[in-house]
């Protein structure tokens, strides 16, 4: 089988075309499908309809769903070379932050028909966490705050909520220098996961826990 990749790595979105060759049990070529290859260097554009759609890589989203969030569907006619249809696709599926890579391959040529293949590549989940540097009942009050949910997508905007509410909570504290760095660490525990580890530094805050609180009263109340 053929497959001619009609967009890779969305990060560049650069058009980058390829083919894939399946070989018999003495690594010969059995045949090529010459108007499949070079359908994108045609000189004028021409239109074609999806016969089928399928998804690849996904492991933890139901392939209806993707498709349907996509826009691609069965029967739509798109133009090649110059339809925008599958950058459309692409940058659907990037937006909803749950994948690494997205790729669309035609995969069959049948007269004006295709069959297309969105191959995605999921983002790790979360298996755990842990948030070093701190005290244990400082721990127990960030739990419920980080919204870090083992068996949940990781992502930058998950890691960036995080560090924002243990820098949140310490400035109410007055620690206002605190730095926190994460290390990513692959776990073994399951397929495609990772453990978060939140190193902190609190740095210099209040000298005792009373200036602590004289400073929480004093913000807590606003004269009249």
């Amino acid at each position: 089988m053929y497959k001619i990749l009609v967009l890779a790595f969305i990060s560049s979105w650069v058009f980058s075309f390829a083919y894939s060759q399946e070989k018999s049990s003495d690594t010969t070529i059995t045949s090529i499908d010459a108007d499949l290859i070079n359908i994108f260097n045609q000189k004028t554009s021409k239109k074609y309809k999806v016969s089928a759609i399928k998804v690849t890589g996904n492991k933890y989203f139901d392939e209806n769903l993707l498709i349907s969030i996509s826009g691609l569907s069965v029967g739509d006619e798109i133009a090649i070379p110059g339809g925008d249809n599958f950058s459309k696709a692409i940058n659907k599926l990037w937006s909803q932050n749950y994948f690494s890579n997205v790729e669309i391959f035609i995969t069959k040529l049948e007269g004006k028909n295709i069959t297309l293949e969105i191959a995605v590549t999921e983002r790790p989940r979360l298996a755990k966490y842990e948030i070093k540097g701190i005290k244990k009942g400082d721990l127990d009050d960030l739990k419920g705050k980080t919204g870090l949910i083992p068996g949940r997508v990781v992502t930058e905007n998950m890691k960036r909520t995080a560090t924002e509410a243990i820098v949140k909570y310490y400035a109410e504290k007055g620690f206002q220098n605190v730095k926190i760095k994460i290390d990513d660490r692959k776990d073994t525990s399951a397929n495609n996961s990772v453990s978060l580890v939140f190193n902190v530094s609190k740095g210099t805050g209040y000298q005792t826990e009373k200036a602590a609180e004289r400073h929480q009263r004093k913000n807590a109340f606003i004269p009249v």
